[in-house]
């Protein structure tokens, strides 16, 4: 059984395992941009893209950096 929590309404809110709406939405993290959440029947997934792409939260997919326009980019990953 799922605990009952309100969905994510964004990638900031996310974690593996949270949940999230809507199905098949591709979210970008806020801090890292290589990473990001596919919602899969309302659970948060992290993918994480191939060395050296970043997410590309237009087109919802792992993009060349200089093309991802990923606004964490300019971030240091969060690593606690």
């Amino acid at each position: 059984m799922r605990p009952s929590a309100a969905p994510a309404d964004s990638a900031a809110d996310l974690a593996d395992g949270a949940p999230c709406e809507p199905h098949g939405a591709l979210l970008a993290d806020h801090d890292d941009p290589t990473i990001f959440f596919h919602c899969a029947w309302g659970v948060a997934h992290m993918k994480k893209c191939p060395d050296p792409l970043h997410f590309n939260p237009v087109l919802a997919v792992c993009d060349w950096p200089q093309d991802a326009g990923n606004p964490a980019a300019g971030k240091e990953p969060d690593v606690s």
